[in-house]
């Protein structure tokens, strides 16, 4: 069976792109690291890390189709009918097709709807995956249960503003899910959805009305979204200390405090050994969660 997925580099405040467009620093990951994963066009091949080259590697080798929204098929020109992934492209729009695409664009289908360009892709994938790649196309996708799994490379930039990845999905069809309290905000503030609680120990100062899960009746269950900076197994341990001093120092000053705060995050900084520790404490904590619930990767 065809699977149906998305993917597309996220902001942590879940945006895809800033307002003109530009992805600005979500693509800088493609050419931060040591293995290269070839794409289908000779003049472009991606470097990156270890860790993320199987990833990419399984969405270009195991794709068999993009599905691409008409404005950003125009933005890269139809990526001369050779998308990096190497998959034909199937474009949904309301409007015609160029005059030139039989010519210019054979391996790209034109479609006039999310349910017709996912049953098209499909029929061109075969046994691989679809992919589709534009924020709006996604958000409709998902309104009408067409997704069956959604991928995200998230990249620790905020935007503040910009196209959201999932900026339209309230359409009722989810009852309540488990989501960063900085990228539900402004769907909240907006009137669209209800935060019930919040899985941290204390109260957020940005939504000091909603309670926490212990205070809701929750007892014993306490989650929270962490980011931290990390570096190559190795690295000098003088080099790490001058590091972690710069960067508490960084999370020290107001401005940046202030703009974390606004987003909805919280800076706390601390030692190396202390991030350490978390992340021994959140792996046997998860691990035992996986083991006790029989989950296993699909």
């Amino acid at each position: 069976m065809t699977k149906v997925l998305t993917h597309m580099c996220m902001s942590l405040d879940g945006f895809v792109a800033q307002p003109d467009d530009d992805p600005a620093e979500l693509f800088d990951w493609y050419a931060a690291g040591d293995v290269v994963v070839p794409s289908a066009q000779e003049s472009m091949t991606f470097s990156v890390d270890a860790a993320s080259a199987p990833m990419l590697q399984e969405l270009t080798a195991g794709c068999g189709a993009i599905i691409a929204g008409r404005r950003l098929f125009d933005i890269a020109d139809g990526w001369g009918d050779n998308h990096p992934a190497g998959a034909p492209v199937v474009v949904v729009t309301h409007r015609a097709p160029p005059d030139d695409a039989a010519a210019r664009f054979p391996r790209t289908t034109f479609t006039g709807s999310v349910e017709e360009g996912v049953a098209t892709a499909k029929q061109i994938a075969r046994d691989k995956l679809v992919t589709i790649a534009s924020a709006d196309i996604i958000q409709q996708a998902l309104n009408l249960g067409l997704v069956d799994e959604l991928c995200i490379s998230q990249v620790p930039v905020l935007f503040g503003t910009g196209i959201r990845y999932f900026g339209d999905l309230v359409g009722g069809h989810v009852n309540a899910m488990f989501i960063p309290l900085h990228t539900v905000l402004p769907l909240a503030n907006g009137k669209q959805v209800r935060i019930l609680a919040i899985g941290s120990p204390a109260r957020s100062r940005l939504a000091p009305d909603v309670p926490t899960l212990a205070e809701a009746g929750v007892t014993g269950f306490e989650i929270e979204l962490w980011y931290g900076l990390l570096a190559p197994a190795g690295m000098p341990q003088d080099i790490v200390s001058r590091y972690n001093q710069v960067v508490n120092e960084i999370l020290a000053e107001p401005k940046v405090r202030d703009e974390l705060g606004n987003q909805g995050l919280i800076p706390r900084g601390g030692s190396s050994e202390q991030l350490a520790r978390l992340i021994a404490s959140d792996h046997a904590r998860w691990a035992k969660v996986i083991k006790d619930a029989g989950i296993t990767a699909e």
